[in-house]
Formats: C-alpha cells, structure tokens, sequence
C-alpha cells in the first residue's frame, strides 16, 4: 500500500469515527444522567470561581481533568448536555489516530494499524462513552498516545519523546481511577525492555531513559500526589465500596468477577443501558470471532515483546472491574482495555485477509473484504442511533424526566417562587452556600435551570427541599414545585 493511499484511508477512517461521535450529539444520548450534570455543575462552578481543582470530592470524588476540561466548552455553549458531551466527543475521536500510532510502532505493519483504527472507530463501546460526559472515556486516549511515545522512545534513544510520554502518562492519573492500573503496564515495559538490554549486552542508555521518564512522571503527578497526602481518605473511598476485597469470600468473589468480565467480549456484555445495549456482548458477533482469534495469534507468537504487551494490557485494563462486585461487567471500569481489544480484533482480520490471497483474486479480495467493513459501519450505525438511542430504557437511564423539568423551570417567571423536593436517596452532593447535603437526583435540574450555585437560585427564585423541609411552603398563594424522584 503506497503512502498516499494510507494516509487517505486514514482520514477516512477519522471522518467516520467523528461522524459517529459527534452526530445528533445534541439530542443523543437523550436526557442527561446525574452523573454528567454533577462534572457540569463542578466545571460550571471552577469556571465562576477560578478554582480548578485536581480532584473535587462530591460524588465519590473524582479526578478534575475532564471537569476542568469541560468548564470551557461550557463557557462557550452554554448549560446544554452537549457541554459537557462535546469533550468526550473530542477525545475519542483523536484516540483513533492514537491507536493507529501505536499499532503502527508495535507491529510496523500499515494494515494492521489501519484495522485497528476502524475497528475502533465503528465501535460501539467506544462510541457510547465518547457521547456521554463521563471522564472515563481520557483513559484510552491517554494510554494510547503515551505508550505510542514510549515505545519510539525507547526504540531510539528519543529523551524528547520520552519527556512526553511520561507527561501523557502523568495527565491519565487525573482522569479516572481505572487509569492507575497503567501503572502495571508501564512496569512490564520496563521488564521488557531491561530483558531485551540483557540480552544485547549493549550500552542502550537503559537506565538513563527510564529514570528520566520516573522523574517525568513524578513531577507532573505531583498536584494530584499532594492532594492525596493531604486527603488520603479521597484516594480509594468509591474503590473500598465495591471491592471484592470486603466480601466475606474475597477470592471466590474475584474469580467470579473476572469470569463475568472476561465473558463480556462475546458472551454478555454489561446490563445497564447508560453503557450498552443491555446484555449483549460488547463485540459484535464477527468482530467478536475477530477477537478471539487475535488471541489465539497472540498467544501463538508471544516471545514477541509487541504480543506479550497487548495481551498483558488487556488481562492488566480489565482488572479495575474484576476487582468490585457490583454492576458486573462494568464496561466503564473496562473502558482501559479497548485499545487492546481493537488491536486484538485487527490482527484477527489481518491474518483473514492475508489467507484470503491464497484462494481469491485481488479485485475480488478488494470487493469482499470492502463490502464487509461497509456492513459492519452500517450495523454500528444502525444498532447505536437507530436501536440504542430509541429505546425507552435509555430515555429512562439517562433521566430525560429530568432535563425536562430543568427546562420547565427555565420557563417560568422570575417572581414565581419554585420549590424543587429531591425525593430520592443515594450519593450525597453538598449544596452550594449550605451545609446540607441533597441527592444527587437534583444535579440534573440545577445545570440545565443554572441554580447550581447561590446566585443562581436567588435570580431565578428557586429553593431546593428535602421531603421534610417541605411543610411551610403549602401556606404560599403563588408558587411551583417540582417534585423530583
């Protein structure tokens, strides 16, 4: 394949995996979780105030990079879910070229890195979180483009693309918790690496390099390493929550997580609909099959350090969700493992393709082999925004009740006082200017109205009830409540 026509199925391939990311993202997914208004209410607030944090505590706690990261696009867009959506959209759509990067340098084979990157981007696991304002979605883009730096890093002696890879490799430690399993993989990189030095008996600047990149890491990790020294008990508290580690069968509990996990590929996949199509596998029945046989090929030639890296990501990535028990499989909690499951799915259809030239004709391998990946973008295509985004499980998982009754809010008169009563339990989130606490079921209705914070409320006359603060306000003439549960 000459050049050109590599770099143009490139662009292809990024035209395609942003048009499945960035389509209709105004109104798909419908509604929007809690979950995603919370990060929009945090990012709205930093953006008021100046103060960007490395970690913000409500809601379990989370990692501030794609809080932070947000707070701009809202402040160009306004308080809409595509706001906080549209970060996502960004970021997944760039991790294509990232994977295509990283295929290229590990296996130095062109086709390989191109499947891998359309494979990726036709893929419905990654699309669905690269459309919804979850920071989880900056693990696969980070691990990416890091490692993809590292290995040519290391490969030539490059200290400049060392310095980078550690500081990419640093900015995921504020992404999301499952980021810190990486910390594993970057250790087998050194394994590997410091077995193939032996081995050569040469003066490759070994130690150098990776002391170098330590010390990058170190450096740049240190906001979020202060953080934690100050508040260790922000470091792990949604982790001690759900993990296997406090069943009273530890590892029974884990073998079973790991199981449920490892069975997600191609068997069942993840129930909940905010992350899939509930139930069904997380790989499509041939990309699944794909799947399996990169496996088989993998573990086939796995003295090669590029085969013991990819399939010691996936088993390493998988490990933040076969390490709870609740919600499994989690594919969110396993979103650290596309890009090697995409790699894993290209080298099965890589090996297909080559086989294929012992019994077909170019122009015929080149019209089958083109057919089938246009069937595959247009079953992706149809099973997410013709399926998934029509399903009134989704509408219902995303809360669309919700941001209805946020616009509804917006709707009314100023001087109208309007009481919202938060009816449901669950995750506490502190209430702005107060020292009460209200349910996370009101973040919703407080980003799409703007009644996050103080100011807000007291423009738009808005009061927010617990059930038992609720007694006075049915002595008021005129007034609206809105009652959410």
């Amino acid at each position: 394949m000459s050049k050109k026509n590599s770099i143009i199925i490139l662009i292809i391939i990024f035209l395609l995996a942003s048009f499945f990311r960035f389509y209709n993202l105004e109104r798909i997914p419908p509604g929007l979780y809690p979950d995603e208004a919370a990060n929009g209410n945090n990012a709205l607030e930093a953006l008021k105030t100046g103060n960007f944090k490395v970690f913000y505590q409500d809601n379990n706690g989370r990692e501030g990079l794609f809080i932070n990261l947000i707070s701009y696009s809202i402040k160009y867009l306004g308080l809409k879910p595509i706001s906080i959506r549209i970060i996502s959209a960004i970021i997944g759509s760039l991790t294509i070229f990232g994977i295509y990067l990283l295929t290229k340098t590990l296996f130095l084979n062109e086709c390989l890195s191109l499947l891998s990157s359309f494979f990726l981007a036709i893929s419905f696991w990654h699309i669905n979180f690269s459309r919804i304002g979850f920071r989880g979605i900056l693990v696969p883009f980070f691990l990416t483009f890091s490692f993809y730096f590292l290995w040519q890093g290391l490969k030539k002696n490059d200290f400049f693309k060392i310095t980078i890879a550690g500081f990419i490799f640093s900015l995921g430690f504020y992404s999301y918790i499952a980021y810190r399993f990486a910390v594993l993989l970057l250790v087998l990189v050194f394994l590997v690496d410091l077995l193939k030095r032996q081995k050569s008996q040469k003066n490759n600047l070994f130690w150098q390099k990776w002391f170098f990149l330590f010390l990058v890491i170190f450096i740049f990790s240190l906001p979020l390493l202060n953080y934690f020294y100050h508040h260790p008990e922000d470091f792990a508290s949604r982790t001690k929550q759900v993990s296997v580690f406090s069943d009273k069968h530890p590892f029974l509990s884990f073998l079973k997580s790991l199981t449920t996990s490892l069975l997600m590929f191609n068997f069942k996949g993840d129930g909940n609909w905010r992350h899939n199509l509930a139930g069904q596998p997380e790989l499509f029945f041939f990309q699944g099959f794909l799947f399996l046989l990169g496996i088989f090929l993998t573990l086939k030639k796995i003295k090669r350090p590029e085969m013991v890296f990819i399939l010691s990501w996936l088993i390493i990535m998988i490990l933040p969700a076969a390490l709870t028990k609740e919600g499994l499989p989690h594919a969110l909690r396993s979103i650290g493992a596309i890009p090697s499951v995409y790699i894993l799915v290209a080298l099965g259809g890589e090996f297909l393709l080559q086989e294929s030239k012992k019994f077909l004709s170019p122009k015929k391998r080149n019209i089958f082999f083109a057919s089938l990946l246009l069937f595959l973008t247009l079953i992706s295509f149809y099973r997410y925004f013709f399926v998934w985004a029509n399903k009134q499980e989704v509408k219902e998982a995303f809360n669309l009740n919700y941001l209805l009754e946020g616009q509804h809010l917006n709707s009314l008169p100023k001087e109208i006082p309007k009481y919202v009563i938060c009816w449901a339990k669950g995750v506490p989130f502190q209430e702005r200017g107060e020292k009460r606490f209200l349910p996370m079921n009101c973040q919703t209705i407080m980003f799409i109205s703007n009644t996050f914070l103080p100011e807000g409320r007291k423009e738009k006359n808005v009061y927010y009830l617990l059930p038992e603060e609720t007694k006075n306000i049915f002595k008021k003439e005129k007034k609206v409540i809105i009652s959410i549960r």
